[in-house]
């Protein structure tokens, strides 16, 4: 995304968000986490208004519902998700909720990187209302930092669209309720 070089002429798509969850309305602000309608993905989907509440909940939504309503009970206090695959760069993926922090992430693999390096590793709060709040990333960046790199992480959940197990291949997905496991 760094040198991402929009052709002479492209106009760059407008997110749209879906009405499939009342819980999520699309009339919510910027901030708040929403649905992201996929039908009218496409490369050229506007990736400055990416925002990782709206990735996860997409993730969450279009991979297994009960587990979206699971992460998104906030009296909940445990919750973590990790998606692998067998190969290539991005292949193991966290979604980690602890109380009213959410960690998420892509790690890299161990040929390219010393011990557990993440790229990034990105921090919410989610406040009383429900709104997310830049933490920290990994990297020891700012919060406009924050945002850049959790863009980065959007566009990787949204463009390989990691909810569906059968799109990448051999990718597995486990749960852990604060430490009750579950494969999915």
């Amino acid at each position: 995304m760094g040198r991402y070089v929009i052709p002479e002429g492209v106009q760059l798509t407008p997110i749209l968000f879906s009405d499939a969850c009342r819980d999520l309305p699309t009339t919510r602000d910027i901030g708040f986490p929403h649905l992201i309608d996929m039908s009218d993905w496409n490369e050229w989907t506007d990736y400055t208004q990416f925002h990782v509440a709206d990735s996860i909940a997409t993730f969450l939504w279009n991979w297994d519902k009960d587990q979206f309503r699971l992460f998104f009970d906030l009296s909940r206090h445990d919750f973590k998700i990790t998606w692998e695959r067998p190969c290539g760069m991005d292949r193991c993926f966290t979604i980690q909720q602890i109380g009213r922090k959410v960690l998420t992430g892509f790690r890299l693999p161990k040929y390219f990187a010393k011990g557990d390096e993440w790229t990034p590793l990105v921090a919410f709060d989610i406040e009383g209302d429900g709104r997310w709040t830049d933490s920290y990333c990994y990297l020891g960046s700012s919060p406009a930092n924050s945002k850049t790199w959790g863009r980065i992480v959007s566009w990787k959940i949204l463009s390989n669209q990691l909810w569906d197990l059968e799109r990448n291949r051999g990718a597995t997905v486990k749960v852990d309720h604060g430490g009750l496991k579950l494969d999915a």
